[in-house]
C-alpha cells in the first residue's frame, strides 16, 4: 500500500494527497502540539509540508528509501515550525530544541527544494571568510550562543574581543553581498 501510495503521488495523483493528507492530519497535530499550543499556525504547517511532500513527488525529488510518509511529514513539520518560530521569536527557547538540532536538522535538510539562490551565496560566502570567521557566526546566529560561552570555545581571551571580531566577520560578509544580483 505505502509503495502504491508513493507512486500515486509521484504521478500527480490529487487524490492520493488527499488521502496522505487525511491520514496523518490528527496524528502530526497532536505530535506537534508538544512543541506549540498555537491550532492555526500547526494548521498552516501541516499544510505546507503536505504540499512540499506533493511538489517533491512530482518533481521526482522524493526519496524515501529510508524513511515512511509519515517520518517525511512530521521530521519536516517539525523542522518548518522550529524555523519559523524561531524567526518570529529570535532567542526563544524550543521544548526539546537540543534533540531537535542535534540530528533531526540533518535529516530534515535533505528534504528541502534546492536552495535559495541567496541562501547558495551565503554558504559560499561563509567559507570564504574562513574558518575562524563561520564557525563565530554559526556558533552566535544558528546555535544562540552568547560572546563568554564562544570566547570559551574557541579559547578567546575575553568576550569583546570574540564581539569585535564577529562585527568584522558581518562587515565582510555583508560587503560581499553589496555587488551581488540575485535573479529569480
Amino acid at each position: 500500500m505505502r509503495d502504491i501510495l508513493i507512486e500515486r503521488l509521484k504521478a500527480g495523483d490529487k487524490t492520493a494527497l488527499a488521502e496522505v493528507y487525511k491520514l496523518y492530519r490528527e496524528p502530526f497535530l497532536q505530535f506537534a502540539k508538544r512543541y506549540h499550543q498555537g491550532e492555526e499556525l500547526l494548521q498552516d504547517i501541516y499544510q505546507d509540508v503536505s504540499i512540499a511532500l506533493f511538489d517533491r513527488a512530482v518533481s521526482g525529488k522524493l526519496e524515501l528509501e529510508k524513511s515512511s510518509i509519515k517520518t517525511y511529514l512530521f521530521s519536516m513539520g517539525k523542522f518548518m515550525l522550529f524555523t519559523r518560530l524561531k524567526r518570529e521569536q529570535p532567542g526563544l527557547e524550543l521544548k526539546e530544541e537540543q534533540e531537535w538540532s542535534a540530528g533531526l536538522y540533518e535529516d530534515a535538510k535533505l528534504f528541502i527544494e534546492e536552495p535559495d539562490p541567496k541562501v547558495s551565496f551565503l554558504g559560499k560566502s561563509l567559507a570564504k571568510l574562513g574558518e575562524k570567521c563561520r564557525q563565530i557566526l554559526e556558533y552566535y546566529y544558528y546555535e544562540n550562543k552568547s560572546m563568554k560561552e564562544i570566547q570559551q570555545l574557541m579559547d578567546y581571551n575575553h568576550p569583546d574581543v570574540v564581539k569585535s571580531h564577529k562585527s568584522r566577520c558581518m562587515k565582510s560578509l555583508k560587503e560581499s553581498f553589496k555587488h551581488k544580483k540575485f535573479d529569480y
